[in-house]
């Protein structure tokens, strides 16, 4: 969809599953499978959607999914799917773009379903044409991460990246382009960076893991993966009061049902999602977005 100078669409590299449990934290299982079912192993579909932003000269992806370095256990694992959706490279031709026509390759952060199609699986990197965009604290939480992270990051997800070459790493606030800076977030990993894209009278706010769902938009709802589930509220809390008081569209990575949508509050002053924008995503599975 065309918004001012930039071109910006929802791609996708599929569908996967994580224990619906980690994904809502506190939260009890009889709320959260109201808005997300479960499987028989408790895990919940969740989409690995991309953002595709075009104009000012660039061709800019944000995240790139799972990738194609996992085994057949892995993908039994995480219920790592591409059917009836197609992985990344398929959903990109579809808006005429090849992987290498990427001038930009923006991580939120490494995790490996955010960074895990980085790397090809004959070891050359996805993107050869690309300057990759990250915080310096996450690259080197990556490299050196806690018991609780080390099961999020994988090596063969940065293997070919060199920082000063094609890979530029900032500490703080920055900005890539004219209408296209960053905020920064905490609580769910260190140096979690998030783009706002200012276009044609919208902003759009990538959401990532801060608000990874439609669903984590009811304040209270952060996820078990996260390592400061306070801080990550507190963030989440001054994202929504500007969206709600600027109309700020938030896209969500991981909502198979939504792609996007504006934020009200209701008469009990809770966040809500509410006008839905479709940015070319695929699917409507889960029900309409909804909080006890």
């Amino acid at each position: 969809m065309q918004f001012g100078n930039f071109q910006i669409d929802a791609v996708e590299d599929g569908r996967f599953g994580l224990d619906g449990g980690a994904m809502f934290g506190i939260v009890p299982r009889p709320l959260w499978s109201r808005k997300a079912p479960p499987d028989e192993a408790n895990r919940i579909e969740l989409a690995l959607r991309c953002l595709l932003v075009r104009g000012e000269g660039r061709v800019i992806l944000i995240d790139n999914g799972m990738g194609e370095q996992w085994d057949e256990k892995g993908r039994q694992q995480f219920a790592l799917s591409r059917k009836p959706i197609p992985g990344l490279e398929a959903s990109l031709a579809a808006k005429g773009v090849h992987r290498h026509d990427v001038t930009d390759m923006f991580f939120t952060h490494l995790h490996f379903d955010h960074a895990g199609g980085t790397v090809q699986p004959d070891g050359s990197l996805t993107f050869p044409n690309a300057m990759h965009h990250l915080q310096a604290s996450n690259w080197h939480l990556a490299h050196h991460p806690s018991p609780k992270d080390a099961g999020s990051f994988r090596p063969c997800d940065r293997a070919g990246l060199v920082a000063g070459e094609n890979l530029t790493l900032y500490d703080g606030p920055w900005q890539l382009t004219e209408g296209f800076d960053v905020l920064l977030s905490d609580g769910h990993t260190t140096g979690m960076q998030l783009p706002r894209i200012r276009a044609g009278g919208e902003t759009f706010v990538y959401c990532a893991d801060l608000i990874p769902t439609s669903a984590h938009v009811h304040l209270p709802w952060v996820m078990g993966y996260d390592r400061s589930p306070v801080e990550t509220t507190a963030e989440k809390q001054a994202v929504l009061e500007e969206a709600v008081a600027k109309g700020w569209i938030l896209v969500f990575e991981h909502d198979p049902g939504m792609d996007a949508c504006r934020v009200i509050q209701d008469e009990r002053g809770r966040f809500r999602p509410g006008e839905v924008v479709d940015l070319g995503g695929h699917g409507r599975t889960w029900p309409e977005a909804q909080v006890p």
